[in-house]
C-alpha cells in the first residue's frame, strides 16, 4: 500500500518531479509543477487533517481549488490569481495525482 507520512511529502514532491522530469516535461514546467505541489501541500498542512496522504479526497482538491480563487494575489493584494495561474496550479495538481495512482494509491482522486 502507497503511504506517506505527513512529514514526507517532501519525499512526494521529490519523486513528482523526477517523474514529470522522466515525462519529458522542461525544467521550467518541472520547476513549477513542483512548487504548486509543495503550496498544496502546505495549504493540507495548515489544516492539520492529515496524517497519511492516502486520506486525501477529491472534496480536498475541490476545495484547495475553490481557496485560490479567492486567495489574493500576492504580488497585488487588490487582485485574484489569474485563470493562467489557476489553470497551471490545477494541471500540477492533476498531474499529481495522476503520479500517485501509478504507485498504487487508488483511493487518490
Amino acid at each position: 500500500m502507497y503511504e506517506y507520512k505527513m512529514n514526507s511529502y517532501d519525499a512526494v514532491t521529490e519523486k513528482y518531479a523526477l517523474w514529470l522530469g522522466t515525462l519529458g516535461y522542461s525544467n521550467g514546467s518541472v520547476s513549477g509543477c513542483k512548487y504548486k505541489a509543495i503550496l498544496f501541500f502546505d495549504w493540507l498542512e495548515e489544516r492539520k487533517k492529515y496524517i497519511t496522504i492516502n486520506q486525501l479526497t477529491n472534496r480536498d482538491v475541490v476545495e484547495y481549488y475553490k481557496h485560490l480563487e479567492v486567495r489574493p494575489n500576492k504580488h497585488n493584494k487588490e487582485s485574484f490569481l489569474s485563470a493562467n495561474t489557476l489553470n497551471q496550479t490545477f494541471f500540477a495538481i492533476d498531474k499529481l495525482l495522476e503520479l500517485l495512482h501509478q504507485y498504487g494509491m487508488e483511493t487518490a482522486p
